[in-house]
């Protein structure tokens, strides 16, 4: 599957005190500079401001890849809703924003009820490939063989929870060798990101490649044939994060050896978190 490689999240900051309506100038901005991938989730509140910048952009639709999710595949008459809604004609991508947290029998019957409503959406024509988010190795074979053995068809992508903490090389490899993109949320590492921007060999990589700290992560991860998806309503930071790209080709094999170092393989946010506690309860 064809994607940008580098894209713009539209979670929002409830917590640390940011608002959902502040999402519509920074779509703005980041469409300004140039990002054409916006990644959107039904539970982030956000995706009527998001659409509305895109509207107002006039960038043609088959310029733009819209990205949604969703912890529960909804019906093809609430896909209708949100495109006509959102003026959208379709979505690029659909996911299933997480695994169902269960143990067998009950994983692989609930699996199978949302694929097939996945499966149901491509079908509609509303959505052009669908997907999966925070899934795992055993969630991840498990899905192939439901399509395999129902006929269904395959997940195209994955997102996943990646940056220097969490760099997941066994995953990725499986996916990429299995055809499913990987798309890494969080880059940067969310709350944990201030550590990685400060380790030395972060500060070292960036001073080799003349990028900032935080170019530097995105770069080495893109350089990996991972798309990622920052997010910031900051436009000085909107646009540092998109000129990351011009510093892909630059990345070593031996920077992303060395950077290795760091990779605690631990998930930071609390839904990857979760899903891979899940995933290792299923191995069981």
């Amino acid at each position: 599957m064809s994607l940008p490689l580098i894209g713009f999240g539209t979670w929002v900051d409830l917590e640390g005190g940011e608002t959902v309506q502040l999402i519509e100038p920074a779509t703005k901005e980041a469409l300004r500079v140039g990002y054409r991938h916006f990644d959107l989730a039904l539970n982030y509140g956000t995706e009527p401001f998001v659409l509305s910048a895109v509207k107002d952009s006039k960038i043609a639709r088959g310029q733009l890849f819209l990205t949604d999710k969703a912890h529960s595949i909804p019906s093809v008459e609430r896909v209708q809703t949100l495109v006509e809604d959102g003026q959208i004609d379709y979505y690029d991508l659909f996911l299933l924003h997480s695994p169902p947290r269960l143990t067998e029998p009950a994983f692989s019957q609930r699996l199978l009820e949302e694929w097939k409503n996945a499966n149901k959406l491509l079908e509609s024509g509303l959505v052009r490939r669908i997907g999966v988010s925070n899934f795992y190795q055993h969630q991840l074979e498990r899905l192939l063989e439901l399509c395999e053995e129902e006929g269904l068809v395959q997940p195209s992508a994955n997102e996943l929870e990646i940056h220097p903490f969490n760099q997941e090389y066994p995953l990725v490899n499986f996916c990429q060798a299995h055809q499913i993109a990987v798309i890494s949320h969080s880059p940067l590492g969310g709350l944990a990101s201030r550590f990685i921007l400060q380790a030395p060999i972060i500060q070292q990589i960036a001073q080799e490649l003349g990028s900032s700290p935080a170019q530097a992560v995105l770069a080495m991860t893109m350089s990996r044939n991972i798309a990622v998806i920052p997010r910031s309503i900051t436009p000085a930071r909107i646009q540092e994060n998109f000129d990351s790209l011009q510093f892909v080709s630059k990345v070593t094999e031996s920077q992303r050896e060395a950077l290795k170092s760091l990779d605690a393989m631990t998930p930071m946010t609390q839904t990857a978190y979760a899903s891979k506690e899940a995933d290792l309860r299923l191995a069981q």
